[in-house]
């Protein structure tokens, strides 16, 4: 998922406990959820929420099958270019229930590829997988997790809700097995969404151990939507056609337990081996 060049940067997204703020004192990082009214709960359940990125290929699908033996709900953030050359895969990933997303056509830095660039990067992607199975992608990941306003504003005309991570064991880096099921396992808390990869082997042999071990610290694997759901206590993402329309003003209510904050880190953070 990430280019090197130069120092390495690394998105995060945190939960934050913020007790019962003052309007004037709530910061505003709604442009992270565009055009949604966040209501956190109180606390947050035992639950996580699987994500993969950059696919499709042969190993998504040999993850899919997996988690859908398992019952274990994921979502699957798509890019275009592959979707194009897999349609069959996407048609399969869709037939078995799990959400398709939006990972942009080429997986280009959006943040830099200006509006009209990550438009079209956005559109084409949405497109691809619409063709391949009919469905409209309701939720955009940017890749790199690099983005700004603009870029979490032309998902919103699209009718999609932008989804960042909070666990990232760095699988794609294919440190070995084990350390990746370390990883995702101990950087895990009660309501983390984990990004891994569904296009490199070492994560689909990884799986069953991080399943495994999240289950018997008692977590509960969730979709997206019951994510949203469950956290923030909000309605999830309702598929909008692709045509441009006015994005709705992102608001956060003063007084929530939690709000999404960015973090930009230019160095790799401290990994368990």
């Amino acid at each position: 998922m990430r280019a090197v060049t130069g120092v390495v940067g690394a998105i995060l997204v945190l939960f934050l406990a913020v007790l019962a703020l003052p309007a004037a004192a709530a910061p505003d990082w709604s442009f992270l959820t565009p055009g949604l009214r966040a209501h956190p709960v109180a606390s947050p359940p035992g639950i996580v929420a699987l994500t993969f990125d950059d696919g499709p290929d042969a190993t998504t699908l040999r993850i899919a099958r997996y988690l859908h033996q398992e019952n274990i709900p994921a979502t699957f953030f798509l890019v275009g270019t592959r979707v194009r050359a897999h349609p069959e895969i996407v048609r399969e990933l869709a037939a078995m229930g799990f959400e398709l997303g939006n990972h942009s056509a080429t997986h280009r830095d959006l943040a830099r590829a200006g509006a009209g660039g990550a438009g079209a990067e956005i559109a084409q992607c949405s497109e691809a997988i619409a063709a391949a199975c009919g469905h409209h992608p309701r939720y955009f990941r940017p890749p790199y997790g690099s983005f700004n306003r603009t870029v979490t504003a032309l998902a919103a005309e699209a009718g999609m809700t932008t989804v960042l991570w909070s666990v990232d064991p760095f699988d794609w880096t294919e440190p070995g097995v084990d350390t990746i099921v370390r990883r995702a396992v101990s950087l895990s808390r009660p309501g983390s969404v984990i990004l891994l990869h569904s296009n490199h082997a070492q994560t689909a042999d990884a799986l069953p151990g991080i399943v495994s071990d999240l289950r018997a610290k008692g977590y509960r694997f969730v979709s997206l939507d019951e994510w949203f759901s469950s956290m923030l206590g909000i309605e999830p993402a309702i598929p909008q056609p692709l045509e441009p329309r006015q994005p709705p003003v992102p608001t956060v209510v003063p007084g929530t337990i939690g709000v999404f904050l960015s973090v930009r880190s230019m160095a790799l953070p401290t990994l368990p081996n």
